[in-house]
């Protein structure tokens, strides 16, 4: 989620003293903006300026200059508009666009009505929205010709956002909470970053282990393929002896009987007489 600093209506007109936006919670909410603007640009997160014009017979260059301590930088957006509500006139939202931000950090003075107006159309277009109660203020007020004070005003503006689902923080616990997520985020980071290398120092051995067995293994294999000789048999008075010689086959008695009987009949018949 990309969170963009919206810094509404921080205008060098209304810490004039004599001007109507102007109380002596000005400065302080000046202070408190002061420190989310360097907390973004610290870490390099957008930030956006608005600055609202007022009515025409009040409108001057003057009117228009950003309060001291919250001057834009050249490449942070400076968007300049008529309406109480920032997103009237698509400006905002196509910046916003641009900088892929889905949730809007706000801060600003007449909180009663520009900023109030504005983070009601950045709900209505599905922005998520935290308020910076303590880089706020509200403008000089009267109801029936009496003073509201800024305090109180302040508390009932802060109400009706909270219960509009707007999350209300101050400039200490956001960029607290901010800091610990980094924290957190870089602890893990270094968790992974010792677990790959584990993994690659466990690669690296067991690529050694395998180059190491390799040439045992290649030798074992030569010596299985190679042939085996056999043992040649001895000639001995021309009878082949030895594991290759072949066996003389014994005869059985009923051969050496037919043998026998087979002789005497091919034997003449003569008589011996005596002389």
């Amino acid at each position: 989620m990309q969170t963009a600093l919206l810094l509404v209506a921080f205008q060098d007109s209304f810490f004039k003293k004599k001007g109507s936006h102007y109380t002596k919670d000005v400065k302080m909410s000046a202070k408190a903006a002061a420190k989310l603007l360097e907390h973004f640009r610290e870490h390099h997160l957008p930030v956006i300026h608005v600055m609202h014009m007022g009515k025409l017979e009040d409108l001057s260059v003057d009117n228009l200059q950003t309060y001291e301590l919250l001057e834009p930088k050249k490449d942070e957006p400076t968007l300049v508009t008529a309406e109480v509500n920032a997103f009237a006139d698509q400006k905002l939202a196509e910046t916003l666009k641009s900088l892929e931000a889905t949730h809007l950090l706000v801060a600003g003075l007449a909180a009663e009505k520009y900023l109030i107006a504005t983070v009601h159309a950045a709900k209505s277009l599905n922005y998520a929205c935290t308020v910076v109660q303590d880089a706020c203020a509200v403008s000089k007020l009267r109801v029936e010709g009496e003073k509201i004070k800024p305090s109180l005003a302040h508390k009932v503006v802060m109400a009706i956002l909270d219960s509009n689902d707007v999350e209300i923080t101050t400039a200490k616990a956001f960029i607290k909470s901010e800091e610990k997520k980094r924290k957190k985020l870089i602890k893990e980071a270094a968790k992974q970053e010792a677990a790959f290398e584990s993994a690659k120092a466990a690669l690296e051995a067991a690529e050694a282990n395998m180059r190491n067995v390799e040439p045992g293994m290649a030798t074992s294999t030569r010596q299985a393929q190679k042939p085996t000789k056999k043992k040649q048999g001895r000639k001995s008075g021309g009878v082949v002896t030895g594991e290759n010689a072949a066996a003389k086959p014994k005869k059985s008695k009923a051969s050496v009987k037919a043998s026998a009987s087979d002789d005497a009949a091919v034997q003449p018949n003569t008589t011996v007489t005596g002389a």
